[in-house]
């Protein structure tokens, strides 16, 4: 009777961790499908090519730890690291990472809901592609959710009272308004005079399109300027006393007959036909201050 051969299961390795973290008690590997987004403010079409970063993590391990806050006994609150989560649970959908891959993740503790939402806002404030859209939900959830006011949220994001303002009245714009600001038609000091006035009333409108040609208008005026400054043949250097005072010590130095040749070069390079290497290397002396 043949005998059966037992299988042995085959160990799973253990994937390495992010540089400059260390394992420990907070430091632990988590299922995707366990990694909860419910604070962020950035929209998921913001989040870049998911597909391209989660190929990267397959190549080259999970570069950076997440930051979670434990919410019961299953769920795993992000707090930051919402795009590296999104992309490792699209790798695992795709199958670009093994089923049972699991993800790094720092545990915080003591950690309440308004400390995680603020902690989200601070750290997607300091990227460069969240929008305006985001930034103002951002301030909204602070104010409507976490009762903060508008001093205490420019306080813990040590920003300027003003950028707390501006989106406060960004959030009262309609989309014709919003999309102003985005295309640059309207600037943040200008939402005021909009804001203040009553919505879909003929005057409001009427302050947009004001605001709108204005701005045009300096574009437009910035652009000619411009073309002009081009077309503008090069002035010469203007000539001053310490330049003639720095070549003649100079020549000093090099104790040298100022020829013909050499009172040309002098006044080409003052002049700023040539640069002051090459009227040295003419004159044939070094640097000498």
């Amino acid at each position: 009777m043949a005998k059966k051969t037992a299988t042995k299961k085959k160990k799973e390795v253990k994937p390495e961790l992010p540089r400059g973290v260390t394992e420990g008690p907070q430091t632990i590997l988590v299922s995707p499908t366990r990694l909860v987004d419910k604070d962020n403010i950035r929209a998921k079409e913001n989040y870049g090519d998911l597909v391209e970063l989660a190929n990267s993590i397959a190549e080259r391990g999970q570069r950076q730890v997440i930051e979670v806050h434990k919410n019961g006994s299953k769920e795993y609150v992000i707090i930051s690291g919402h795009r590296r989560a999104a992309a490792i649970q699209i790798g695992v959908e795709k199958g670009i990472l093994p089923k049972r891959f699991k993800a790094w993740v720092i545990e915080l503790e003591g950690v309440n809901e308004q400390d995680r939402a603020i902690s989200c806002l601070v750290e997607n404030l300091h990227r460069k592609d969240l929008t305006m859209d985001d930034q103002a939900e951002g301030v909204k959830r602070l104010m409507q959710i976490h009762k903060m006011s508008k001093a205490d949220i420019a306080k813990t994001l040590a920003k300027r009272a003003d950028w707390v303002n501006h989106l406060v009245e960004y959030l009262g714009l309609n989309a014709e308004e919003r999309d102003a600001v985005k295309n640059k038609d309207m600037g943040l000091k200008e939402i005021k005079e909009v804001a203040r006035l009553k919505n879909d009333s003929a005057e409001r409108m009427q302050k947009l399109r004001d605001i709108k040609q204005k701005n045009f208008e300096k574009r437009e005026e910035a652009k000619r300027n411009q073309e002009f400054k081009k077309r503008q043949p090069k002035q010469p250097k203007i000539v001053v006393q310490n330049d003639y005072d720095k070549m003649i010590e100079l020549l000093e130095k090099q104790k040298s007959h100022l020829g013909a040749s050499y009172a040309r070069a002098a006044l080409k390079w003052v002049c700023g036909q040539i640069k002051e290497q090459e009227f040295l290397d003419i004159i044939g002396i070094a640097k000498l201050y």
